[in-house]
């Protein structure tokens, strides 16, 4: 009886992060973020990669309870991608906010939206109890009324690992970046097309007590 020999060689591999090369902290108005994969990485795995971001909505007194697009949570925020080595362009992404809501629409299950509300920041609805970028009181007192709109609810900064949906980034197959170093480009959408709300449950209705109904119209 003979036995098939193991050719398969096992390999050790690195996790690393990489920042970026022009800030760490970006807006609307400072909206492009560029970082290298360079060639002394060797071999990468790119589709087990993620971007690593802080997530801070920085809301007014008056603005109501905000939070990213529930579909496709910290993709919302990248409006175009584009990918080059070498000075030469080899992938663009136009849109891709739009584009990753799509992909989801059409591909999740229930099972992985739980698992992208904790990695991702998306949520399973625009309701308060469900948006991940907040905190949804502060410690009251026994007996004692949340009476004010702040007191209901704060922003929390939110750390988020999301994916690169794009063609290179979801090869099966390590990439030689020591023959084809990368550099990618981010360039982030305007607030308004990432941002959404639930216009019942904002910060514009009042958090007072609610009087209970008379008893005669129950049925």
């Amino acid at each position: 009886m003979f036995r098939v020999k193991n050719s398969s060689m096992v390999m050790g591999y690195d996790s690393i992060k990489i920042p970026c090369r022009n800030g760490l902290e970006f807006g609307e108005n400072n909206n492009q973020i560029v970082f290298d994969l360079g060639r002394d990485i060797g071999m990468a795995n790119l589709k087990n990669a993620v971007i690593e971001i802080d997530v801070n909505i920085n809301g007014s007194d008056n603005a109501p309870c905000l939070q990213l697009n529930r579909v496709n949570g910290g993709q919302s925020l990248i409006q175009r991608i584009r990918v080059r080595s070498n000075g030469r362009l080899l992938e663009e992404l136009d849109n891709y906010n739009l584009y990753s809501a799509l992909h989801y629409a059409a591909s999740q299950d229930n099972g992985i939206l739980n698992k992208r509300t904790i990695t991702e920041g998306c949520a399973h609805s625009y309701k308060i109890q469900d948006n991940p970028y907040v905190t949804q009181n502060e410690a009251a007192a026994a007996g004692d009324a949340l009476n004010t709109a702040a007191q209901c609810w704060k922003y929390i900064d939110r750390k988020l690992q999301i994916p690169i949906l794009g063609g290179i980034f979801q090869s099966e197959r390590s990439l030689p970046l020591m023959a084809i170093p990368l550099e990618v480009e981010i360039i982030l959408a305007k607030g308004v097309h990432a941002m959404y709300s639930n216009p019942v449950l904002t910060d514009a209705i009042a958090c007072a007590d609610v009087g209970a109904v008379q008893v005669d119209t129950l049925t």
